[in-house]
């Protein structure tokens, strides 16, 4: 994506692949060293359950990406690109981004339609109050999680900008389902998400 974003010539290609190798063996070090502290076979169901949460500061680490903040590949893109270069990669990531985010507030969407039934003004101006929103950094998140970023976002937005496109009886449920999403900051910020 780098090389999308900006040229790039062959010593920063190499620096890059290099951090990025770096990052990559780090993790698999890291879970080599836990995997051989773990016993196989038939164990029992307390055992494995600790077993388990051995496991899950590795699997936020994965889910929230090896080339995240604070990985060797972030510090080596910073050092490695020319101002402009690094200009034009973060242009590049927001407008990605964005687009990235127009489907997860489309699929929020339609998921409150599974509960209220929107009428084609509703559904433009609900879609609207949502890119309106900043747009949360890291978004790998499977599909359950990313609805949720939506209903959080929503969440934020002032009533009074957002109850005068429900009636009465709408507004009960969607703001039951907006409950929800302002519910789930904690377990997004445990997903990795980051927040404006």
């Amino acid at each position: 994506r780098v090389a999308l974003a900006c040229p790039l010539n062959d010593e920063q290609r190499i620096r890059l692949a290099l951090a990025g190798k770096g990052d990559m063996q780090r993790f698999v070090n890291r879970f080599c060293v836990l995997r051989r502290t773990m016993r196989t076979g038939s164990i029992p169901q307390d055992e494995w359950q600790r077993q388990w949460q051995k496991l899950q500061p590795l699997r936020a680490e994965f889910r929230k990406g090896l080339f995240s903040e604070g990985s060797l590949f972030v510090k080596s893109l910073k050092a490695t690109l020319g101002e402009e270069q690094f200009r034009a990669y973060e242009d590049f990531e927001r407008i990605r981004a964005r687009r990235y985010y127009v489907g997860m507030v489309k699929g929020a969407i339609a998921m409150i339609e599974n509960d209220v039934p929107l009428t084609a003004e509703q559904r433009k101006k609900l879609f609207e109050l949502a890119m309106a929103q900043e747009v949360p950094r890291n978004l790998n998140l499977n599909s359950q999680y990313k609805l949720y970023v939506v209903l959080y976002q929503l969440s934020q937005i002032p009533e009074k900008d957002i109850r005068p496109l429900f009636l009465d009886n709408e507004w009960q449920v969607v703001s039951g389902i907006l409950r929800q999403g302002r519910n789930m900051r904690q377990i997004l910020e445990q997903q990795g998400v980051g927040f404006f």
